[in-house]
């Protein structure tokens, strides 16, 4: 279904960055966490998200896209808001969720991996690679799921 693996998409960001000990902050939207992370990985701390209807903000270019139940206009936005975006599409849209921008996402996801991986050297890389923070971070998440249902 493309709407879990929009969602899916997301989750897998969220893991990426617990397994390079990021942490996203409870209570964070998909938007804050993802301009954060954004900001986190490339190091500019000047990152800024664009106002959705400032066309002078919104840059066009090899990272531009048009994500359709965002904003009708094309932004340049770092990868990760862009899987952010979609992932928010497919939870609150009504059928927002295609096929396209599944592959999009994933596709996006690949890309942001690889960037990420080549900020640090090939020992870091594997300690990430084996790194259990997303396992744990899963598992956390899940029994207090279930606390709440009692």
């Amino acid at each position: 279904e493309p709407a879990a693996a929009l969602l899916g998409s997301w989750d897998e960001v969220v893991d990426l960055a617990a397994d390079a000990g990021i942490w996203v902050e409870a209570g964070q939207t998909r938007q804050e966490a993802a301009w954060s992370l954004s900001r986190q990985w490339s190091g500019d701390q000047d990152i800024v998200e664009p106002n959705a209807f400032d066309l002078v903000a919104a840059p066009s270019g090899p990272n531009a896209a048009v994500i359709a139940g965002w904003t009708p206009f094309e932004q340049e936005v770092p990868t990760a808001v862009a899987i952010a975006r979609r992932a928010d599409i497919a939870n609150f849209a009504h059928n927002g969720a295609t096929r396209e921008h599944v592959n999009a996402a994933w596709k996006d996801f690949a890309s942001l991996r690889a960037q990420v991986r080549r900020t640090v050297g090939p020992i870091q890389r594997a300690r990430r690679a084996l790194s259990l923070r997303s396992v744990r971070r899963n598992a956390a998440e899940a029994r207090r799921r279930r606390k709440e249902r009692g």
